[in-house]
């Protein structure tokens, strides 16, 4: 399917990087790195709807920021789906109880 050819659903391939360890750190130290690329293919309606008004070339600057934001939003979420997260105590009004920080931040 061509970028133009909007009869079908919209592939949008991300590039997404793969955490890698680095070799020779010692237990404990380990890094992680950027080294590796995997494509995901975000297929979901929402986002071909922006991907839809950044293209339409009767789009007016409003409508392709907000677009272009809204799309980077959710890729980001998408980039994001596989991050380490660890868990940390969290003082609510009514009690402790557990969250979620990124390991990696």
């Amino acid at each position: 399917m061509s970028p133009r050819d909007f009869s079908g659903a919209f592939d949008l391939r991300v590039p997404i990087p793969l955490p890698i360890r680095r070799a020779g750190l010692g237990i404990g130290s380990a890094q992680l790195c950027f080294g590796l690329m995997q494509t995901t293919v975000v297929d979901h309606p929402l986002a071909a709807v922006r991907l839809t008004a950044l293209r339409d070339r009767g789009s007016d600057n409003a409508t392709f920021r907000a677009a272009l934001k809204e799309l980077t939003q959710m890729l980001v979420y998408e980039a994001m789906r596989a991050a380490p997260l660890k868990i940390v105590a969290v003082e609510t009004p009514l009690e402790t109880t557990n969250g979620h920080r990124l390991a990696v931040p």
